[in-house]
């Protein structure tokens, strides 16, 4: 119960908990405190800042191709249905 109460207090939830490995319990566990680490990282240097960066160059944005995007969900519709055959 040590591992379940540290990974929880760590931020995983009592859900996740149960349907990972105890691998991935500390894969999550150290996933969060780094990013918690990385947040009071930049939270504290902003806070000395001389002039704020814009918001922009701070976010990670990723472009969307949506023709892309549209073609591939098309194919897994389709798809779906010929596995749903397939596997009795």
């Amino acid at each position: 119960m040590a591992a379940f109460h540290n990974a929880v207090m760590s931020g995983v939830s009592p859900g996740e908990f149960w349907g990972l490995t105890p691998y991935l319990t500390r894969q999550a566990v150290a996933a969060l405190a780094d990013g918690r680490s990385a947040s009071a990282w930049l939270t504290a240097n902003l806070s000395r800042a001389k002039k704020m960066p814009k918001l922009e160059s701070l976010l990670v944005r990723r472009e969307v191709d949506h023709a892309d995007m549209e073609a591939r969900m098309k194919n897994a519709l389709k798809n779906m249905g010929k596995r749903q055959w397939q596997n009795p």
